[in-house]
């Protein structure tokens, strides 16, 4: 069973958070997450997840902060087969 979770914090940004995002696919496409504040939990991700804040100063155009990645590298069960075992009669 997958398990896992953590708190991100963004530090050093110029401006409002308007909104975190995050991407399962590389940051080529980003899904807007209703947040606000400095700080973005996650929780039981189950693939390579990237965060990053949307941060505004101003009158000048919001900007992403640089993102965040979570990597997620699939559970190996001791002496079980997969595509890298070889196996000998």
């Amino acid at each position: 069973e997958l398990s896992n979770s953590g708190l991100l914090t963004l530090a050093g940004e110029t401006g409002s958070v308007l909104n975190w995002e995050m991407s399962n696919d590389g940051g080529s496409t980003w899904i807007t997450l209703a947040n606000n504040t400095v700080f973005q939990n996650y929780l039981d991700i189950t693939a390579t997840t990237s965060y990053r804040a949307k941060v505004q100063n101003g009158v000048c155009a919001a900007v992403g902060s640089t993102p965040a990645t979570i990597s997620v590298q699939p559970q190996t069960v001791p002496g079980a087969v997969n595509s890298s075992t070889t196996v000998c009669e």
